[in-house]
């Protein structure tokens, strides 16, 4: 089992997915309830919780890859 946090695997990955460009400017990420059961695999009992996904969103939006429009969602930023 890894040492990483889930935080930081739900991180890798979303960033990930943005530089292999899976995931492009203005593209909406999933509903956080969509995103935990998506990264559920990642924890022994099987349940992500929500604040572990929203501090892996916030991380990328502090660092530019993500931005949030408050009532409509979270999006892939303009890089």
């Amino acid at each position: 089992m890894s040492t990483t946090p889930p935080w930081r695997l739900i991180y890798d990955d979303i960033r990930r997915q943005i530089e292999d460009g899976e995931l492009e400017s203005g593209d909406q990420l999933p509903s956080t309830p969509h995103l935990q059961r998506q990264y559920a695999h990642l924890v022994p009992r099987g349940a992500v919780s929500a604040g572990t996904v929203r501090r892996a969103i916030q991380t990328l939006q502090a660092q530019g890859w993500l931005d949030s429009v408050p009532g409509l969602g979270v999006y892939v930023a303009d890089r």
